[in-house]
């Protein structure tokens, strides 16, 4: 029996938002071992595993992003040295596959459920190619990850419930490697995830669960009404727009069957950085409105905050950060700008001689959005430095993060939903403040 070994890339730039351990398994990888015929032997490495090197395979299959992609090349050099072929896929993979292919056997680039299987038949066949470009596969055919495979001591799990994003960011790359489009899963197909997880908390990875638009509202509140009906005791978190989530009947439905925390995409409380990067202000009007509305149901805010656009001035930051602080908000993820490959903004940036850190491959690891990768417009790089690690003692003190739980305890009357705050507020500032 032929051994196939999935790994899953990690940080060694430094600490950053892909680090040394992983909240939660790698799901892509699982979708690859379930598509893998049954003749095959699977093992999946992940960041709970103890080492990346010493087990043995017939071939190697490596998921990786931009910030983790010098590990991959790292995992790719030790196997291909003992004569075993190694692939790479990814969103890195998949958007720079000249540059990876330098490092591996095969690239595989897009979704794994439509090209996976040929990329097996040809390995079998002694004829594996150099790259394979997988079309966006229809929402029926996306797969579900062998979860058996996952180690057990994850305390939560995945569950992708619909691909694609039509809002396409300059600084974000996920509508380039899934599609303007947004497909939504079969609600059944996504109910035969919801009975296999084990844990007793299921995050929704999406990027926006709620949809875009009447149809997609639809689609979700038929997805919360059957969650709700056979609901086996989880609960749940996604992201989410904010405009998505100013309908109060599909919040509402949301927070019976079981939803506890939302993860808000805000990202700044100023137009002009919201114009800065051809994104609408209109956003700005419903913050308040949002997060009343979440609240009025049970359901926790984590904001999405971005610190370090290219307009900010260290007011602006702080201003930001006020936001957070003074609003009931309840946790907080704050993510330094970092415009990423094959974005318009990494482009421009790129021909305007504002990036930093420009000698590839090496200098992906700077690119974990936790570092000022470019030099902005109005501040030198020196004071956005400085007030983007003020900002981040500031939000993630011991005291404020305390103040927090307390805030969320009393305003949900839930202690629980306020400890799973305080411990995503402990985990980012460990991420953080470790980083800096």
């Amino acid at each position: 029996m032929k051994k196939l070994l999935l790994i899953q890339s990690y940080g060694i730039h430094r600490q950053g938002l892909f680090v040394t351990q992983s909240k939660y398994p790698p799901s892509g990888l699982g979708i690859v071992a379930k598509l893998t015929p049954s003749d095959w032997e699977i093992e999946i490495i992940d960041s709970l595993s103890s080492s990346q090197f010493n087990h043995k395979a017939d071939l190697v299959a490596i998921s990786s992003f931009t910030p983790t992609i010098n590990n991959a090349y790292q995992i790719a050099a030790h196997y291909r040295e003992r004569n075993i072929p190694v692939i790479i896929g990814g969103i890195h993979a998949s958007i720079l596959p000249d540059e990876v292919s330098q490092y591996c056997d095969s690239v595989v680039m897009g979704e794994a459920e439509c090209v996976w299987p040929i990329v097996i038949r040809d390995f079998e066949n002694g004829k594996l190619k150099q790259r394979y470009d997988a079309q966006r596969c229809d929402p029926k055919e996306i797969c579900s990850p062998e979860y058996r495979l996952f180690n057990k001591g994850y305390k939560l799990n995945t569950i992708q419930a619909s691909r694609g994003c039509p809002l396409n960011c300059e600084y974000c790359s996920i509508t380039l490697l899934t599609g303007a489009k947004f497909r939504k899963r079969p609600v059944d197909h996504i109910m035969d995830d919801w009975r296999n997880i084990e844990q007793g908390f299921v995050w929704f990875s999406d990027d926006n669960l709620f949809g875009f638009n009447d149809k997609d509202r639809q689609w979700a509140q038929n997805l919360f009404s059957r969650i709700e009906a056979e609901n086996f005791n989880k609960n749940w978190m996604c992201f989410a727009g904010v405009r998505s989530l100013l309908d109060e009947k599909t919040v509402a439905m949301a927070a019976r069957s079981g939803c506890k925390i939302i993860y808000v995409g805000f990202e700044t409380t100023d137009a002009d950085s919201l114009i800065s990067v051809k994104k609408s202000t209109e956003q700005l009007k419903y913050y308040k409105r949002v997060i009343d509305l979440l609240h009025k149901y049970g359901i926790s805010v984590l904001a999405g905050i971005m610190l370090g656009f290219d307009n900010d001035t260290p007011e602006s930051i702080d201003k930001r950060i006020d936001f957070v602080l003074e609003s009931v908000i309840d946790s907080y993820f704050l993510t330094v700008m970092t415009p990423m490959p094959g974005t318009k903004l990494f482009d421009q940036y790129s021909r305007a001689g504002k990036l930093r850190y420009t000698n590839f491959p090496e200098d992906w690891g700077h690119y974990d959005w936790t570092e000022l990768v470019f030099t902005p417009s109005r501040m030198s790089v020196a004071l956005a430095e400085e007030a983007i690690f003020h900002a981040y003692q500031k939000a993630y003190a011991f005291q404020t993060i305390k103040n927090k739980f307390r805030q969320t305890r009393e305003g949900l009357h839930s202690s629980e939903t306020a400890m799973l705050n305080y411990l995503s507020n402990m985990d980012f500032r460990e991420t953080f403040l470790n980083r800096i």
